[in-house]
């Protein structure tokens, strides 16, 4: 579609704030303020500019948009999540060999 234009300076100023800020917060934090550098600008870029402007690119419905990309993944992962929580209560392993085998 070669319109990459606006992400590459979303990209850009999302790179430079995480670098702000991973210095600014490193010091008192240490490495979870780094953590924190990076993923604030991240979660920012992408759960405020990114769903916006790729349904503007598109030509699609935010709507449409969230149900397809992030409701229907979710609602696949949640049996998932549920077995592995059930398994969790269940069964607890007390040797490597019990791990191995899951009876």
């Amino acid at each position: 579609m070669s319109k990459h234009s606006t992400w590459a300076k979303i990209t850009l100023i999302e790179g430079v704030s995480n670098l702000i800020l991973s210095i600014l917060l490193v010091r008192p934090y240490g490495i979870i303020g780094d953590a924190f550098g990076t993923a604030i600008p991240l979660a920012c870029s992408t759960i405020f500019f990114m769903p916006r402007h790729l349904c503007k690119l598109l030509g699609i419905r935010l709507g449409t948009y969230l149900r397809e990309a992030y409701a229907l993944p979710f609602l696949l992962t949640v049996p998932l999540v549920a077995t592995l929580l059930l398994m969790k209560q269940w069964f607890v392993p007390h040797n490597y060999r019990q791990l191995g085998c899951n009876f």
